[in-house]
C-alpha cells in the first residue's frame, strides 16, 4: 500500500487514497519486478496529476503503467489520451 506512507499531512481524503490505490493497483497488475524508486515514482506522479486535478481513472492508469514500464526497463508504449 504505496499510498498510506507518502500522504501524511491530511492533504488527501481516504476516497482519495482509496481511489489512487486502486489506480496503483491496476497499473503495477501490467508490470513485473516494480522495486521501491519505481514504485515511489510512480506514486508520486499519480498524487501529482491527482492534485493538479485529473479524475479520468483510464488516464491515470495509463500514466501509472507508463511510468512503472519505464522504470523497469520495459519499453511497452501506452498511449495516453
Amino acid at each position: 500500500m504505496p499510498f498510506r506512507a507518502t500522504t501524511q499531512g491530511g492533504v488527501l481524503t481516504s476516497e482519495d487514497l482509496n481511489f489512487l490505490q486502486q489506480v496503483y493497483d491496476t497499473a503495477a497488475a501490467t508490470t513485473s519486478n516494480i522495486d521501491d524508486a519505481a514504485m515511489h515514482d510512480a506514486v508520486r506522479m499519480l498524487i501529482a496529476f491527482y492534485q493538479a486535478g485529473e479524475r479520468n481513472r483510464i488516464k491515470l492508469v495509463a500514466l501509472a503503467a507508463r511510468e512503472l514500464q519505464h522504470a523497469t526497463g520495459r519499453s511497452k508504449f501506452l498511449a495516453v489520451g
